[in-house]
């Protein structure tokens, strides 16, 4: 989508109707005025589809990659599909709360990695104390998730492609809640 395609739409949203003279003049005068706006508004648009698309389509290759070096965890997602979903049919989203290791799998990838592995740069809100250091308010980070997410303490074989780990020692861990051993999106401000 470019600006000019983003602007012709705009006008022909503003400009459709009975009033269609007044409308165009007033959409070009606003449009005029506007420009910054529309430019701001516009490349917002792009960076949201753009990220969203590319964490998408990296995680998707990761877990190709990973499945077609792993064959018996490939063998064992097909069996799962295979059981709960069947041969005849697609996959449906309300099928997708009963692939347990499916979840497994992405989680698996996930934490191996990230879509980014670095988080966007935060700022400490208070006097703290991380590991020993003392952090004093105001002072940006950077966390690096690929390293966080592959701590021997945690993760037993960490490098190790290992989805049963979330059926088993780490089913609790979810991305989505408070724990922070799996963190790939990163978490909070």
């Amino acid at each position: 989508i470019s600006y000019a395609v983003t602007i012709k739409y705009l006008k022909y949203m503003l400009c459709f109707g009975p009033t269609f003279y007044s409308n165009f003049y007033d959409a070009f005068r606003i449009i005029k005025k506007k420009k910054t706006l529309i430019l701001t508004i516009f490349w917002c648009m792009q960076l949201l589809i753009l990220t969203g698309s590319g964490s998408i389509a990296i995680t998707l290759t990761w877990t190709l990659s990973l499945l077609l070096n792993h064959p018996k965890v490939l063998k064992a997602a097909q069996q799962e599909l295979n059981t709960h979903i069947g041969k005849e049919r697609w996959v449906l989203e309300s099928d997708i709360k009963n692939l347990t290791y499916l979840h497994a799998i992405i989680k698996e990838t996930l934490r191996l990695y990230p879509p980014a592995p670095l988080t966007g740069i935060r700022e400490v809100m208070e006097d703290c104390c991380v590991a020993g250091y003392h952090v004093p308010k105001g002072t940006r980070l950077l966390i690096n998730l690929w390293n966080l997410q592959r701590d021997p303490q945690v993760w037993p074989n960490p490098n190790e492609f290992q989805p049963e780990r979330f059926l088993t020692t780490h089913q609790d861990i979810d991305f989505m809640s408070q724990n922070f051993e799996l963190i790939p999106f990163s978490y909070g401000r």
